[in-house]
């Protein structure tokens, strides 16, 4: 489902920015540095996540009511 592919893409988004905010927090010695990655960084991560399965859901929706609309012009019926 196209659906999966997009929630993939949201995980794959994540794990990058988990990756930073962890580099941050071990790399960075500047209080105001670390401070960004827990400001700025971690809340767009954790919407990334919460995301995921909303936009599956969305996507396979769409495409489900695409592909009954395709049937019904095609003179399909269910």
């Amino acid at each position: 489902m196209p659906g999966k592919d997009y929630s993939e893409q949201a995980y794959h988004i994540s794990m990058q920015l988990d990756d930073l905010v962890k580099a941050s927090k071990e790399n960075w010695q500047d209080e105001q540095a670390k401070r960004f990655g827990y400001n700025h960084i971690e809340p767009i991560s954790t919407a990334l996540r919460e995301i995921q399965l909303p936009i599956e859901k969305i996507i396979d929706l769409v495409d489900t009511k695409l592909h009954e609309i395709q049937k019904i012009a095609n003179g399909n019926k269910f």
